[in-house]
């Protein structure tokens, strides 16, 4: 049970708190946001936001295969779990774009000059 259950969870939980520590202990100083005023830029936060989903997809999809197939060995299940998945993503990006309108970085939401 060690190897096949605790471990793999344990392990990337220590290196998310691990990561969480470091970035609390030397925070990186970033630009102010600025609101999308125009189509060139939502039509690059777009891109930014497909590329970003996609990436993240693919390693949730990654993850599946190591843990599920390549530790339980589940591998019928494996296209229902990318079906989740699929549906997480629409979810957790349809939160994102709320939650940009919620905090005023939305489209249109920016002073015009």
């Amino acid at each position: 049970m060690w190897r096949t259950a605790i471990l793999p969870v344990l392990a990337p939980f220590v290196l998310v708190v691990v990561s969480a520590v470091v970035a609390l202990r030397e925070p990186t100083p970033r630009p102010p946001a600025t609101p999308i005023r125009d189509r060139r830029q939502l039509g690059r936060f777009l891109r930014v936001l497909a590329g970003t989903l996609a990436g993240g997809y693919v390693m949730f999809l990654a993850i599946v295969v190591v843990f599920h197939v390549g530790l339980v060995g589940l591998r019928e299940d494996l296209v229902a779990v990318a079906g989740e998945g699929a549906a997480l993503l629409l979810v957790s990006a349809a939160a994102f774009a709320l939650a940009q309108l919620a905090v005023g970085r939305g489209p249109g939401t920016g002073r015009r000059r």
